[in-house]
């Protein structure tokens, strides 16, 4: 459905965008059924101020767990991930980490 997906892409830029840190790229990425599809993904950039190297999970999780913006909380948005990815029978180890992370250490 076109509508749906301008509205999700609407959704998704507003969130990814906002602040200028990421650079938008397509992609092209293989599926586990050996299909390749073009992704939008977006990319930190490396010269923003608010990039930080560090993506072990105890190191991200304290911030997420504090963030929150008009779209809701950071946390919630790992919540959803993982639901969404697993829907699809896709596995995501960091995902599933740090959303394991999250839910022990509740704010």
């Amino acid at each position: 459905h076109p509508e749906a997906l301008c509205s999700e892409l609407h959704l998704i830029w507003k969130r990814e965008m906002c602040t200028q840190s990421y650079m938008p790229v397509w992609e092209q990425i293989t599926l586990a059924n050996e299909e390749v599809v073009n992704a939008l993904v977006f990319v930190m950039q490396q010269t923003d101020t608010t990039f930080d190297h560090r993506s072990d999970v105890c190191h991200v999780a304290p911030y997420i767990e504090r963030a929150s913006g008009p779209l809701g909380r950071n946390a919630d948005y790992v919540y959803q991930l993982e639901s969404a990815l697993a829907s699809e029978g896709i596995s995501d180890p960091y995902i599933e980490e740090l959303a394991k992370h999250l839910r022990r250490n509740p704010k």
